[in-house]
C-alpha cells in the first residue's frame, strides 16, 4: 500500500479558494438583506431549498455559519462532521447565497443586524432535527422577533436532516461490505475447488451450490 492512499485528506483554507466559490457580491443601496444562520453540516437539498426560499424574501442573502465549537456545544461532541472551512465552501457554492459570515455568532444580535442592514431574519421550520440536539431555554432569534423582522420558512423536505443522511451512508456502506464479503467467499470456494479438481465444470458447480 502506498503512502498516498494512507494520507489524510486536508482541505487547506485560503482566500483564493474561498473566492473561487463565492459570488463576491456586495449589497447595493435599496437591497433587502435577508439573514439566516446555522451549521449547514453535510449540505443537502433541504439546505439548498431553504436558502432559495429565504432569498425570495429579499434581494440579498447573507448566511452566517457557526464555528465548530458552537456547533459542538449545541449538537454534541461528535459534531460537526465537516470542518468550518468545508461548510463555508459548500454554502458559498450555492447560487442563491450572496455573502457568508464565517464563524457567525449563535445569537442574532442588534449589532449584527445594524452592521449588515438586515431587514429579514429567516429560520427553517417543520423539519426533522438531530436526535441528540442539546436543548436549552435560549432563543437565538429573540431580538429579530422583538424587532418584528423574524420569518419562518416551512421545509419542503421535512424528513431530511443530518441524521437521515448519516443513516443512509451507514446503511449503504454495510450493504457494500456485505456484498464484498459474499463475493470473496464465493471466490475462495471457487479457487479452493480448482486446487482439488482438474475439472472447471465441477468447480463451477460447487460455487453455484455454495451460493444457494
Amino acid at each position: 500500500e502506498s503512502k498516498r492512499t494512507r494520507a489524510p485528506v486536508q482541505l487547506l483554507a485560503s482566500t483564493r479558494r474561498i473566492s473561487e466559490f463565492s459570488s463576491a457580491k456586495q449589497p447595493k443601496e435599496g437591497d433587502r438583506v435577508v439573514y439566516v444562520s446555522g451549521a449547514f453540516d453535510m449540505f443537502h437539498v433541504g439546505h439548498a431549498e431553504f436558502l432559495k426560499e429565504a432569498k425570495e424574501m429579499g434581494t440579498f442573502l447573507c448566511v452566517g455559519i457557526h464555528d465548530d465549537r458552537t456547533v459542538s456545544s449545541t449538537k454534541g461532541a461528535c459534531f460537526p462532521v465537516m470542518t468550518l472551512n468545508e461548510r463555508v465552501l459548500n454554502v458559498c457554492a450555492c447560487k442563491w447565497v450572496d455573502e457568508v459570515v464565517i464563524g457567525a455568532p449563535r445569537d442574532v444580535t442588534e449589532d449584527l443586524i445594524k452592521t449588515w442592514n438586515i431587514q429579514v431574519v429567516a429560520q427553517g421550520s417543520d423539519h426533522q432535527r438531530c436526535e441528540n440536539l442539546i436543548s436549552g431555554d435560549w432563543d437565538k432569534h429573540s431580538i429579530p422577533k422583538r424587532l418584528g423582522i423574524f420569518r419562518e420558512v416551512t421545509s419542503k423536505w421535512p424528513h431530511l436532516c443530518h441524521d437521515t443522511v448519516v443513516g443512509r451512508i451507514i446503511e449503504e456502506r454495510e450493504a457494500y461490505l456485505k456484498r464484498n464479503r459474499d463475493r470473496a467467499r464465493r471466490e475462495d470456494v471457487y479457487y479452493n475447488s480448482k486446487e482439488v479438481s482438474n475439472s472447471p465444470l465441477e468447480a463451477f458447480k460447487e460455487v453455484q451450490l455454495e451460493a444457494v
